[in-house]
């Protein structure tokens, strides 16, 4: 809240009272009410969670890409892009083609749009009129009644949201300016796990409901004063400390800037039966209150399942005792006991947690009132809150004489423990401190808008006297709970530097999932660079790779990187590549004779290929990993995989900065001291084996170019490239090591994580299986004509086939995140400024439903036009092909496509020539399981695991020779 918070607009009474889901209210504003078609519609009932959620999900879609052009651009400017995003927006939404097809058809019919598509200027009441047209065509007319309630035209500070909660401060959950206003009080589940240990609860519910709903449970969950989010585009997305963990971080003290949380999952606490007592006590006994209070901060707050709810109003104080098990007297309260009370006004008793909260919740009045709420904090210190507590008093009793307002001054104790538990769950993003601590705040209420000024100025002068002399004693903490900051006061910017930068690169992160958006960011002339994610993998100081390069340097070293790539050195190469398949193929069924080979574990032996390809091609030396024997270089991908998932960690964390300030100063040099001997004996390979290459280029260079003594492979036209720009000289040798090493690792990783996965979805697939290999055996008459040209280009299957290999399982499957450069960017039509972090998941944008029909179907067919009648939804070719980025794109695309496809085509095709292959009985390795994860379920799904490179098992195959 406070002048952080993005949704903060204007003041308004509360939504009215109807029962049912509604977005919008108060004059010049749209009320969309969502009923059960089971019933009357002049009769609401409540509607199902998922149909809320819909109408949300929908709200957001079309507020994010249809509404900001309706609202802000005259129609002459901007004809040309409602026209282009109508369809996107319907398609975005996801639904099934008959309600999209309806929804499109509204679309089209509606006069006021067709008027608006023409040129002629909107009413005002267009862009509301259209949501709600939008929503009634989607989700059908007994769903939805929509009642406009004034006919105003949609201006700044035109939507906001609320929940169930309670902050007083205007404008914080409402609006008052022409606009939507998103209610959620209708989201209001209350969910428990079978195991009884976490509770779904909506966001609209109210604290009492859910304790209710949770008694016959013998449970409760922390709540009272102390996510699934749908983000600004409508996608609907958890987040955990596992899943989003970023997102997950930021929501714990950022607010609402980061999306709609609609459902929130807390861990319950087995606590049912409680002990507690509730008494009052005279103003003149409040020091002594304040000597036990510290007391019990002091020491019995050391017992956890003991707490002090503390209230002090100039006429009454009250003390609530509260104990989380049944007891007699808790020691932990000792020095309360010795005060004698006025009132007791819960006897001490071992009741139950909704018991208590009952007996509270009739002490509030519901009489409609000005509020305000303000926060500061300190460490313990008796001596300061006796003095602050004076001066609030007398003031406080002034005002009250003046204006009849009522205050309060209340001590939150915050124990050490309750901080390490939020950190151990989810991190600090509120920087508190490990210490104990209270947080103070005071709730006014007062009834003129007259005395607003003479009223607030009580709790203004008391927050400032908490800072000054909290400082002047050294207990003074600059913190403040965002639930008790008032208008004016800034809780976010008091969480730290570091965490307030932090969140603003979470608010600044923004991933899209559409092909043109992917365009935008990744395309020749984006106006962005690599941001510091990439640097962590740097491996020497002062010599940048091709990968992490800035981009004038990146200019050069790609445009030197393109020889090794070119047309003539894939045909020089091609003969290396083919000898270490065949030898390949020969070993998969060493020793079978015409029966099943033994099992292979086929990301092993994916491995074992790509890297001697590599290895033979950057220094003219195989590693030899898929020949039998030990060879401890066989532990280098794994190696390399958990070396990238170390850096990647690193890069997604708060630490980046610092690990980058530390890599120059001696971290480098650490990781080459300590790692592992498989490690440095691959480094020893790499820096020894370069060496003979770089001499064996030089002895060939005495010889003469044309000389057939001359090996001529991807590194010979490495090594002799020039810069064709410039003319200049091309990589030193430092630049060599670099450039070959990430050749070796960028290389092995596309190719051995795609292998694998074509042998999984070919053994689960009889029909792909039987189409594939009957094209390949009647397309070579013989294993040696598998090789580049007119044949293998003929095999439009197999094309089919690792295309949707790569689809399915992208080998860079997140994102690729790019830092927006000064100017900004447009990206779907909206300006990302200076800073922003950008990026396209390649594994979301190949599941894109929008541009690839069933997208969770293992489809060949989708690519071939002509075979359009066996896919199970017929999609558009262009737009397939134009959402199908495995290699990435533009300047930054990977140069070794070419290469990845003559490999990946050239080894199935030889296996599928002279092998029949099926996965070994009862082995689902490298398959997903209803046992797993969310997102790992499906069993006909290869599953891979993003380290920025893929790692992957399985799946396990047995061949056989053909014709067996």
């Amino acid at each position: 809240m406070g002048p952080d918070d993005r949704w903060s607009v204007c003041h308004t009474e509360d939504l009215t009272s109807d029962p049912n889901f509604q977005i919008g209210t108060h004059a010049s504003h749209v009320q969309i009410h969502l009923y059960d078609p089971a019933h009357n519609k002049t009769q609401p009932r409540p509607i199902s969670y998922p149909t809320a959620m819909f109408g949300l999900r929908f709200l957001c879609c079309f507020l994010s890409i249809v509404g900001p052009a309706l609202a802000a651009s005259p129609p002459t400017t901007n004809r040309a892009f409602v026209q282009s995003k109508l369809q996107p927006f319907v398609n975005s939404l996801a639904l099934p083609p008959p309600q999209a097809q309806l929804l499109s058809s509204k679309l089209d019919q509606d006069s006021n749009l067709a008027a608006f598509l023409g040129g002629k200027d909107y009413q005002s009441s267009f862009l509301l009129a259209l949501s709600c047209l939008s929503i009634r065509a989607t989700l059908g007319d007994s769903s939805v009644d929509t009642i406009p309630i004034n006919q105003t035209e949609t201006e700044a500070n035109w939507f906001a949201v609320r929940s169930g909660g309670h902050s007083p401060n205007p404008g914080f959950s409402s609006i008052d300016n022409p606009g939507i206003l998103v209610d959620l009080q209708k989201l209001n589940q209350i969910e428990v796990s079978q195991d009884r240990k976490v509770a779904s609860l909506g966001p609209g519910g109210r604290w009492g409901d859910v304790l209710a709903a949770l008694d016959p449970y013998d449970v409760s969950v922390i709540g009272g004063r102390i996510p699934q989010v749908v983000l600004s585009d409508g996608t609907v997305t958890d987040a955990n400390a596992d899943r989003n963990a970023d997102l997950f971080w930021a929501l714990k003290g950022g607010g609402a800037n980061f999306g709609i949380v609609t459902r929130f999952d807390l861990y319950t606490i087995p606590v049912r039966n409680i002990w507690f007592q509730v008494a009052i006590y005279t103003p003149d006994q409040v020091p002594t209150i304040l000597d036990a209070f510290a007391d019990w901060q002091n020491k019995g707050a050391s017992d956890v399942k003991s707490t002090v709810a503390l209230i002090i109003a100039p006429e009454a104080t009250t003390v609530g005792l509260i104990y989380s098990a049944p007891a007699d007297q808790p020691a932990a309260f000792a020095p309360f006991y010795s005060i004698p009370a006025a009132t007791v006004a819960v006897p001490a008793n071992n009741g139950t947690v909704l018991s208590l909260t009952n007996i509270l919740g009739t002490t509030f009045s519901d009489v409609p009132q000005r509020h305000d709420y303000r926060g500061a904090s300190s460490k313990v210190d008796l001596q300061l809150y006796k003095d602050v507590y004076a001066f609030w008093r007398e003031q406080a009793i002034a005002v009250h004489a003046a204006t009849g307002a009522n205050m309060t001054f209340t001590l939150q104790p915050i124990p050490v423990n309750l901080v390490d538990q939020g950190i151990a769950k989810g991190g600090n993003p509120l920087g508190l401190s490990r210490i104990n601590q209270q947080w103070w705040t005071t709730l006014v209420d007062w009834e003129n808008a007259e005395d607003d000024e003479k009223v607030r100025a009580v709790p203004i002068a008391t927050s400032e006297k908490w800072k000054e002399l909290g400082e002047q004693r050294g207990s003074y903490i600059p913190f403040l709970f965002m639930n008790d900051g008032s208008r004016d006061q800034s809780p976010l910017s008091l969480y730290g530097a570091e965490n307030v930068a932090r969140l603003k690169q979470v608010s600044r992160n923004v991933l899209f999932n559409s092909p043109t958006a992917n365009r935008a960011i990744n395309g020749a002339n984006s106006n962005v660079k690599k941001d510091d994610f990439h640097l962590v993998y740097a491996m020497e100081a002062g010599v940048s790779n091709t990968w992490f390069a800035n981009h004038a340097e990146h200019a050069r070293k790609r445009r030197i990187l393109n020889a090794a790539f070119s047309d003539k050195a894939l045909r020089m190469s091609e003969p290396y590549v083919i000898q270490h398949v065949d030898r390949w193929c020969q070993l998969l069924a060493e020793g079978a004779g015409h029966d099943w080979s033994q099992p292979r574990e086929m990301a092993e032996w994916s491995d074992y290929l790509v890297f001697d390809i590599l290895g033979d091609l950057c220094y003219a030396k195989s590693f030899e990993m898929k020949e039998p024997g030990e060879n401890p270089l066989r532990m280098m991908p794994k190696f390399m995989a958990d070396y990238t998932e170390l850096h990647f960690n690193v890069g997604r964390s708060p630490w980046l900065k610092q690990w980058l300030w530390l890599k120059p100063r001696g971290l480098d040099r650490l990781f080459k001291m300590f790692a592992p001997e498989n490690v440095s004996n691959y480094m020893r390979f790499i820096e020894s084996n370069l060496s003979s290459r770089i001499a064996m280029e030089e002895e060939g260079a005495a010889k003469g170019a044309d000389s057939v003594d001359v090996r001529k492979d991807m590194f010979h036209y490495l090594f002799h490239a020039k810069d064709p720009l410039t003319g200049g000289p091309g990589y030193t040798r430092a630049e060599l090591r670099v450039e070959t090493s990430l050749l070796v690792i960028a290389g092995s990783d596309t190719t051995s994580t795609v292998i694998p996965a074509m042998f999984f979805y070919m053994t689960r697939n009889p029909r792909i299986y039987e189409k594939l290999t009957s094209e390949i055996r009647k397309t070579f008459h013989n294993v040696g004509e598998i090789h580049s040209g007119p044949q293998l280009s003929s095999c439009r299957y197999l094309r089919a086939f690792i295309d949707e290999t790569m689809r399915l399982n992208p080998p860079v499957a997140g994102d690729l995140t790019r830092e927006v450069l000064a100017g900004g960017i447009a990206v779907e039509d909206q300006y990302l400024p200076e800073g922003t972090v950008v990026g396209v998941s390649f594994y979301a944008l190949h599941h894109n439903e929008a541009t690839f029909p069933d997208a969770f179907h293992f489809q060949p067919e989708r690519w071939i036009a002509a075979e359009q009648k066996e896919v199970s939804a017929p999609v558009n070719i262009a737009a397939v092909e134009s959402g199908f980025t495995p290699f990435s794109m533009g300047p930054r695309g990977c140069p070794g496509k070419n290469l990845a496809y003559l490999e990946m085509s050239i080894t199935m095709a030889k296996v599928l020539y002279l092998y029949d292959v099926k996965a070994m009985e009862g082995s689902d390795l490298g398959a997903g399981r209803p046992d797993q994860i969310w997102g790992r379920q499906n069993k006909e799904h290869y599953q891979t695991c993003d380290r920025f490179m893929s790692t992957r098992k399985g799946p396990i195959v047995n061949f056989r020779r053909r014709g067996v």
